[in-house]
């Protein structure tokens, strides 16, 4: 009897411990944001060395040294999980896009130049995360709505470059380009780049920004059509 009682009060102690812990995370953003990050890179970890969406929440739990709860503080499910592992590589896309997007004194080819580089630059600093997300394996548990965001994210970067494709068409005169199947392969190439690039490689991600653009403008784009 003694020892239930002990265990009932050993299991309110530990409650009262996490909900203190949660309260004063939820008070520091900083903090926060840092057991975020452990959940995705745990989640990361394990998806390519499985190169699947198969896992657990109590396993991602048990890799971030925490409770399952933890992760539900921050998360609805594992598919919400999911989906914000998404968003949080493409916060690293936009915020590389914005700055450029809409700079009056660059010309077409100067941004389309600069979107290029920028996401190989995120996605090589970010391989790890960028090689699952390419692959789609986590995409396996969102819900339709949350699929439909992240493809509509996709999609409307693709627009965008076709978009300055056909700037580029328009001020260079160039001919038999089809803008949308233009922008369709700039894409193919910059996404597919974390599949194989590797930090102790022989190239930087300055210099695949390098020759993607050479590729880009040398081949997809050429003026010698």
């Amino acid at each position: 009897m003694a020892g239930h009682k002990h265990n009932s009060i050993s299991r309110l102690n530990n409650a009262r411990t996490y909900k203190s812990n949660m309260r004063k995370m939820s008070k520091d953003p900083a903090r926060s944001e840092q057991q975020r990050q452990k959940v995705y890179d745990a989640v990361v970890k394990t998806l390519l060395k499985r190169r699947s969406g198969s896992f657990t929440l109590d396993e991602i739990a048990v890799k971030i040294g925490g409770s399952k709860g933890i992760i539900y503080y921050y998360f609805k499910s594992k598919g919400d999980l999911l989906y914000k592992l998404n968003l949080y590589f493409w916060n690293f896309v936009q915020e590389s896009f914005n700055s450029f997007a809409d700079n009056a004194d660059l010309t077409a080819r100067e941004k389309l130049t600069a979107l290029i580089k920028n996401y190989i630059i995120v996605s090589c600093d970010h391989w790890q995360l960028s090689n699952v997300l390419w692959s789609d394996i986590a995409l396996g548990e969102v819900t339709p709505g949350q699929a439909r965001a992240i493809t509509r994210s996709r999609r409307n970067y693709i627009r965008f470059i076709a978009d300055l494709v056909e700037d580029i068409i328009r001020e260079e005169k160039l001919e038999k380009v089809n803008p949308k199947v233009a922008a369709l392969m700039i894409f193919g190439l910059i996404v597919y780049v974390p599949t194989w690039y590797k930090r102790d490689g022989i190239l930087s991600p300055e210099d695949i920004a390098d020759y993607s653009v050479k590729m880009t403008f040398q081949g997809i784009l050429s003026k010698k059509q």
